[in-house]
């Protein structure tokens, strides 16, 4: 188990993610692919959840990320409402974990 310090510095890691997907523009494609690949490492998405999530491939989450395929800015907006709120998840699990300890 995580120590009280690392599981808040982890948090706050998380709750400053949010606030860059927040306030990022659907119509950067490289800002797109950074919240993508740190989605992915940051919450722990396998791309198999991720791909079913948006009705395509694995493979398709994997040109996302590399910037070779560019989803629609309105479905750019939907896979950052979804990372948002599974980043809000793990906040809130993290912080149950530190009531419990």
């Amino acid at each position: 188990m995580k120590s009280y310090k690392a599981t808040l510095l982890e948090v706050d890691l998380l709750e400053d993610f949010l606030e860059e997907i927040r306030a990022a523009s659907t119509e950067d494609i490289e800002v797109f692919k950074s919240i993508v690949k740190r989605a992915r490492e940051a919450v722990e998405i396998p791309s198999r959840e991720f791909a079913d999530e948006f009705e395509v491939a694995p493979s398709t989450i994997d040109r996302w990320c590399r910037g070779v395929a560019r989803p629609h800015p309105y479905v750019r907006q939907a896979v950052y409402f979804w990372i948002m709120s599974k980043v809000d998840l793990k906040i809130k699990a993290l912080l149950g974990e530190l009531r419990e300890s």
